[in-house]
């Protein structure tokens, strides 16, 4: 059974009868109430549990300011602490001369708040059934590192309350609280540690589907690599339950249907980022997609795109796909593999050649340089699994969520570079100043306006061997019915603009995302695709109901190098 125990931590509160003392400055506290039973929120439902005090053990030795035991955290010190029929108590001193140490009292004082809460370090927890149809859990037997103040817990008992002095009733600090300054300094310096630990423990186990085993190590205070490796070992003993996305081959494969379903192999978490939480897809996955390995992705037949690369290319596998499928972003100057902010350097010197006399010199002409930028910019595409599609084959499954992050960032990656401007970080050809302009050419189109597309970039000094248009779908019919000329008798020719799927001689293609009304020539090498993932990342998290959230994330960046080796054309505004 998967559950997500976000922090064993138990509130309480302060006294009814006197439990500040202005003089010493200090409050007291129930601690944790005797034997509560606690409903605590889930991350797929709520559960209850209760705690068996009789077992728990105390050896907190300072107040916090919340479940970050540090040294910049502390308020103030535990004077005493007793357990009696009601559970624990502790007394707190505060200290004038320590800002936050006095805000906090203060802030008890005026009733801002009047609870504190305990945090388990070890923890031995099992599940004991059900309790109002919920799971119910129970701590055995633990031990109480540290005490922290908070706005309103878990434990509504657990709040300020007063400290009795009759021995009869509970028990002193000496003969009850496990030694207190022995072991509170051991606490203080392997806590920051554990929590750090318990907090990526939790975070793996969450994205694993391994909750349980993530408490069983937590209460066990593990470190977070003896987890991994415990983990790493049981998924590799219990190899046959998962789901083989390949039964022909003995080479292990990265699954990604093995990540879609938190039932991730020991291969599969070689990819898993520790910081970002993310499985990176590497390049060996995409082999049992291509046509000539039994996969389902076939060679291009897209005019002017080539096929993506084989598998021995050492760039990412991810890209190439996706410009596999465009035969626009296909034509971009790509740079892959970058780290950090990029500044290539521009030279828009125009030197020119100059007579001399015999015996004379002349003055060196000035170098004009400036710089393009490139800054990484994540792109974000979520697909969602539902309920249903679960019953795909392993395959198939694949296939859908590698199609659709394909798409959508296809999609996206041509509308900026197209329309790209504020908000986007992006700024696209047709909203850049500089980039060269036939007014309106689609509204009444003809040959000789064609030409002055070609003409623009000739005059500019630009090759016109690899440039090409590009027209949306409705505008490309246009031009395939559109006369290319008229006879003196007012004849039309049975020739159109549009011959063997060239204008003015240039190759042009259909892109949907281009406006009604819109049209661009360009040489598209003259702008750049900047790459810095080394393959696309993804996050799974279930969303409310059934669905799960598969999110990808790339990061790109798209600059111009020359501005004017562009030519557009628009009716929109």
């Amino acid at each position: 059974m998967n559950r997500e125990f976000k922090d064993i931590c138990f509130s309480a509160s302060m006294a009814k009868e006197s439990p500040i003392n202005d003089e010493e400055m200090s409050i007291s506290f129930m601690a944790l109430s005797a034997n509560p039973i606690i409903k605590r929120e889930g991350m797929f439902e709520d559960y209850y549990i209760s705690i068996d005090t009789d077992n728990v053990r105390w050896s907190a030795k300072n107040l916090y300011l919340d479940h970050n035991p540090s040294f910049n955290n502390s308020i103030g010190v535990i004077d005493e602490v007793k357990k009696d029929n009601e559970g624990f108590k502790v007394k707190v001193k505060f200290f004038e001369h320590i800002p936050n140490s006095k805000e906090a009292f203060l802030r008890y004082k005026a009733g801002l708040s009047n609870s504190v809460s305990v945090g388990f370090g070890e923890a031995n927890i099992e599940e004991i059934g059900k309790l109002n149809n919920l799971p119910h859990y129970k701590i055995k037997s633990g031990e109480i590192v540290e005490l922290s103040a908070v706005w309103l817990g878990a434990d509504k008992k657990a709040t300020i309350t007063k400290f009795a002095e009759n021995k009869n009733q509970g028990e002193k600090m000496d003969s009850q609280v496990l030694e207190n300054k022995n072991q509170g300094e051991k606490m203080q310096q392997t806590q920051e540690k554990h929590n750090d630990d318990a907090k990526d423990i939790a975070q793996l186990a969450e994205v694993l589907g391994q909750k349980e085993l993530a408490l069983k190590a937590i209460a066990e205070g593990k470190s977070y690599a003896e987890f991994r490796s415990n983990l790493y070992a049981k998924v590799n003993e219990n190899k046959q339950v998962f789901i083989q996305t390949s039964k022909t081959k003995q080479d292990q494969e990265f699954s990604l249907y093995n990540v879609i379903t938190n039932k991730p192999e020991g291969y599969e978490l070689e990819f898993f980022d520790r910081s970002s939480q993310k499985f990176k897809i590497p390049n060996s996955f995409y082999k049992k997609f291509d046509a000539n390995d039994g996969g389902i992705i076939t060679k291009s037949t897209n005019e002017g795109v080539a096929s993506i690369e084989p598998l021995y290319y050492r760039g990412d596998k991810f890209i190439d796909l996706v410009r596999s499928t465009s035969p626009l972003l296909s034509k971009l100057d790509m740079m892959s593999g970058l780290v950090s902010v990029q500044q290539i350097p521009r030279d828009n010197t125009e030197l020119d050649a100059v007579f001399l006399d015999e015996g004379a010199t002349s003055n060196a002409q000035s170098l004009s340089f400036d710089h393009i930028k490139l800054t990484p910019k994540t792109l974000s595409n979520k697909v969602i699994i539902t309920r249903r599609m679960f019953e795909m084959t392993p395959l198939a499954l694949e296939s859908f969520v590698l199609q659709k992050m394909v798409t959508g960032i296809r999609r996206k990656l041509e509308k900026v570079v197209l329309y790209g401007k504020n908000p986007e970080p992006i700024t696209g050809i047709f909203n850049t100043s500089g980039v060269q302009v036939v007014d309106s050419f689609m509204k009444n189109p003809d040959f000789k306006s064609a030409l002055k597309f070609k003409g623009l970039l000739q005059s500019a000094d630009y090759d016109t061997s690899r440039c090409a248009f590009f027209v949306n779908a409705m505008g490309f019919t246009e031009l395939e019915g559109t006369p290319k000329s008229i006879n003196t008798t007012n004849v039309t020719t049975e020739r159109t603009l549009l011959e063997n799927n060239k204008l003015a001689g240039f190759d042009i293609y259909v892109n949907n995302l281009i406006n009604n009304g819109d049209i661009i020539l360009g040489d598209f090498s003259n702008s750049i695709l900047g790459v810095w993932s080394d393959g696309i990342e993804i996050k799974t998290y279930q969303e409310q109901g059934d669905n799960l959230i598969i999110e990808g994330f790339y990061d790109i960046d798209f600059a111009l190098k020359r501005n004017n080796a562009f030519v557009i054309s628009k009716i929109s505004k």
